[in-house]
């Protein structure tokens, strides 16, 4: 899948996001949520706690207990 090759190679935030987002809605939920966890980090080691916040709600949405992205969440509000 190319754009799982372009996450690997690049190693962007928004890749990793996108991937995610692809694998959603081809209903691979548990692939899904280790992509946005990939982006979720890269956000949160760049500084961009915005972008990781809205991350963190997307794992949210798949998995409710995921303690890390909770806490993201509480923490940009």
């Amino acid at each position: 899948m190319a754009l799982q090759q372009l996450a690997n190679l690049d190693g962007e935030a928004r890749s990793w996001v996108a991937l995610g987002h692809m694998l959603c809605r081809a209903n691979r939920q548990q692939e899904a949520l280790q992509a946005w966890k990939q982006g979720l980090w890269l956000h949160q080691q760049q500084g961009f706690a915005g972008r990781a916040a809205t991350v963190a709600k997307l794992i949210l949405k798949i998995d409710p207990s995921d303690r890390a992205a909770s806490r993201m969440v509480r923490k940009a509000a």
